[in-house]
């Protein structure tokens, strides 16, 4: 699987300790807003969905939650990058747009064939923790509409560096006061989706 290694999915996956399937990351082939493979990641409140590409090896499906971290710490591909002009042009290697990491049954493996259980950070617990959430079908539909939303903006933030925004400017859609919202930043095929909050709550 390669993914660009902008997509910060961490930011988003559940922190609580009885809610793990929520600390999982899920590999699917589509999903609703997206096109082609993406992997989702939410803990609950938000959703947030990037686009990856799958080889044909992969095995989709739920993965350990910081296995967008793994990947991105052993990225291997490198870029050039040039600067200046003439005699003083110079050229620096930075790590690549994207890193890759290879889908198994029971182990994910990076660029720097660094092998890690799939599932747990804890080897000995090596299993799929359950049935990840139907995350397409809380998807909103666009509206034209103009209405009132209270959210978190903490969790807004956090979502915002989960899809590889940097003072990027974010679109929020929603049907109505009471519906998930469509986040989204520029013009990235990444989405986000936050659940509303009451006034007060």
């Amino acid at each position: 699987m390669k993914v660009e290694r902008k997509y910060k999915l961490q930011y988003v996956t559940s922190k609580d300790p009885t809610r793990e399937i929520l600390a999982s990351l899920h590999v699917v082939k589509e999903h609703k807003g997206i096109t082609g493979p993406a992997i989702a990641a939410t803990d609950g409140w938000r959703l947030v969905v990037v686009p990856c590409e799958l080889e044909p090896d992969d095995v989709p499906g739920i993965i350990r939650g910081d296995a967008l971290k793994l990947a991105d710490a052993d990225c291997c591909g490198q870029d050039s990058q040039f600067s200046g002009s003439g005699r003083n042009r110079r050229t620096r290697a930075v790590k690549a747009k994207s890193a890759s990491i290879k889908l198994g049954e029971d182990r994910i493996t990076t660029e720097a064939t660094a092998s890690y259980p799939r599932f747990h950070k804890d080897g000995k617990k090596n299993i799929n923790p359950g049935v990840y959430p139907n995350s397409s079908q809380i998807v909103p539909y666009k509206t034209a509409t103009p209405i009132t939303l209270t959210f978190n903006p903490t969790y807004l933030l956090e979502m915002v560096m989960a899809m590889g925004g940097k003072g990027d400017v974010v679109t929020i859609e929603a049907k109505n006061n009471l519906e998930p919202m469509l986040v989204k930043i520029n013009d990235e095929p990444a989405f986000g989706i936050l659940m509303p909050r009451r006034t007060g709550g």
